[in-house]
């Protein structure tokens, strides 16, 4: 039974388009104003970019480009996410340690975090391997919540029935993490987009980086703002595709613990 005093869908849907189409009206009045002289372009001139701007090819390649290596980086951070949330859980000695370990990597600023990244990897895999950085703790810290979120009574009627540690791994804290990541994961899909184009600083040819830095220093504020703004679309992108899992997750093993 609906709450009474949960908001109906098609009232939040009202209340979303209305709050975006005043932020991007305020947006356009502040840059067509220039309230803050030419830094800040309107919503218009960046839509001109894409309609009517030879850059605008450029800024589509250049966002897939970013979009694949945080998609790869992504992926990587949930598979050493996975086996070290596993690992500390399975043998809880380590709990300890690796919290503080995964707790200083994601303090580490990126200007300092990058030198060790380019005296491991090359400079086209720096992007990927910023992004992997970027979302490691966030998983990691779903990860191990998830597997630790089954409840005791669980616990106590599979071993009743003679489970091994191995099988209560598998039929018990999994399928009760698998929430519980899911939402990790749609936290940590943004990061990874700032990660790539970060890492895109350090030496890389193509993705949007390149195109923030040149356009920066050309002082082309359209295009800058047409890229930034090209990376949020593609954040939205693959945050909503993470938004449709946890769903799917939330629904199928929700019950789970």
């Amino acid at each position: 039974m609906r709450d009474a005093d949960a908001p109906r869908p098609l009232t939040t849907v009202i209340a979303s388009v209305v709050g975006s189409v005043a932020i991007v009206a305020l947006w356009q009045v502040v840059g067509a104003t220039e309230v803050f002289g030419s830094s800040i372009s309107p919503p218009s001139k960046i839509l001109d970019v894409f309609l009517h701007s030879q850059d605008s090819g450029l800024i589509q390649k250049a966002a897939l480009v970013t979009g694949s290596e945080a998609l790869d980086g992504f992926l990587w951070g949930l598979l050493l996410a996975a086996i070290v949330g596993v690992v500390v859980v399975v043998v809880p000695v380590l709990r300890r340690g690796v919290d503080q370990l995964a707790t200083i990597q994601s303090a580490i600023p990126f200007v300092a975090l990058a030198p060790i990244l380019l005296a491991n990897f090359t400079r086209e895999e720096i992007p990927s391997a910023m992004a992997t950085a970027t979302v490691f703790f966030t998983i990691y810290v779903a990860m191990v919540a998830g597997l630790q979120s089954a409840s005791a009574t669980l616990h106590d009627v599979v071993a009743v029935f003679g489970s091994s540690r191995r099988q209560r791994l598998l039929r018990v804290q999994i399928p009760a993490a698998i929430p519980v990541l899911a939402t990790g994961l749609k936290v940590a899909m943004p990061l990874a987009i700032v990660g790539a184009v970060i890492g895109e600083w350090f030496g890389v040819s193509n993705g949007i980086g390149p195109v923030l830095l040149i356009s920066l220093r050309d002082y082309e504020m359209p295009k800058m703002w047409a890229a930034a703004s090209a990376t949020v679309v593609v954040a939205l992108v693959l945050f909503g595709v993470m938004a449709f899992i946890e769903r799917i997750a939330t629904d199928r093993f929700g019950g789970a613990s």
